[in-house]
């Protein structure tokens, strides 16, 4: 009796323990078999049920993922069932793949970062555009002093320290004035002056006695009327001034000449003159009223007008 009590007491715990190691296997319709597998190969494996009996070799594709997952976790199944587990659908769906855009065999890469003012300007171009800005900016420098009559190297000087500013301060100044200029050797009085007088009359046989002192007042030229000449009907030169003005290259003048003047209009404005001091191939020196002596270009030169002071 005692034996048989204990048969069933092993028989129970047997059943039992049967019960609590057999696995719950999904499927892919849905159904679960519980049990375990038996003889697992790479066409599927038999399912022993917990219940009892076997089932007939079942594909591993008839299995759910879920339980493919689990199985996967053995290595002794993992070589045959990870064939038929898919990869999740959203695994890579919000992953895109990269864009990795290539240059062209050749094509030159763009800088790292904008070329600035400064750098631009160390490259040979842009080397070249400041020597020809410097360059226009001394010559304007130099025009401006001839222009206003400024030492050359204090306009030259200032506009290479400010450059466009230092050409435009001296343009807004007033001309200057030079006093006390020495004569330069290519100023010349006019000979039809150095000639008049004592050499025509020892050519008319008078010189060397009161008859010629009386003769060479009377031989000497009269005042001149007044008379405007203007750059569009005359050419402003040399032999223009020395033949039509002789009277002003006189240092002392005579009663009757002493009220003439000469009103030259150029672009430094208007001179009016008592005398000429100095005459070149493109220059007339002139001496003011005031006592002071100015340069003037024949270019410059736009009109000329001969007057009385009283005019």
């Amino acid at each position: 009796m005692r034996r048989l009590f204990r048969s069933l007491i092993v028989l129970f715990l047997a059943f039992a323990a049967s019960g609590l190691l057999a696995t719950d296997f999904k499927m892919s319709d849905g159904a679960v078999i519980t049990g375990d597998l038996v003889a697992p190969n790479d066409d599927g494996a038999v399912i022993k049920r917990a219940s009892g009996g076997l089932t007939s070799r079942m594909a591993w594709d008839r299995f759910s993922q879920e339980t493919l997952l689990e199985l996967a976790k053995d290595p002794k199944l993992k070589e045959a069932v990870e064939a038929f587990i898919d990869t999740p659908a959203n695994a890579n769906a919000n992953a895109r793949p990269e864009i990795v855009v290539k240059d062209p065999p050749g094509k030159v890469s763009r800088p790292a970062k904008t070329p600035g003012l400064l750098s631009s300007l160390s490259t040979p171009a842009g080397l070249f555009i400041l020597l020809v800005f410097v360059l226009a900016n001394l010559y304007a420098g130099y025009e401006v002093a001839v222009y206003r009559n400024y030492p050359f190297a204090a306009v030259v000087g200032t506009s290479l320290i400010l450059p466009v500013i230092g050409p435009l301060l001296f343009l807004c100044m007033p001309t200057r004035v030079r006093e006390d200029v020495v004569l330069e050797g290519q100023f010349e009085a006019p000979q039809e002056v150095q000639n008049t007088g004592a050499q025509d009359l020892a050519d008319a046989g008078l010189s060397g006695s009161g008859l010629a002192l009386s003769a060479a007042k009377k031989a000497g030229p009269s005042a001149p009327q007044h008379a405007t000449y203007k750059a569009s009907d005359t050419e402003f030169n040399r032999a223009f001034f020395e033949k039509s003005f002789p009277l002003f290259f006189r240092v002392s003048k005579s009663d009757s000449d002493k009220d003439s003047i000469l009103s030259i209009k150029s672009g430094k404005g208007e001179v009016v003159a008592t005398r000429i001091s100095r005459i070149s191939s493109n220059e007339i020196g002139l001496v003011t009223q005031k006592g002071h002596e100015i340069q003037l270009r024949f270019a410059d030169i736009s009109e000329v007008q001969v007057r009385g002071k009283t005019v």
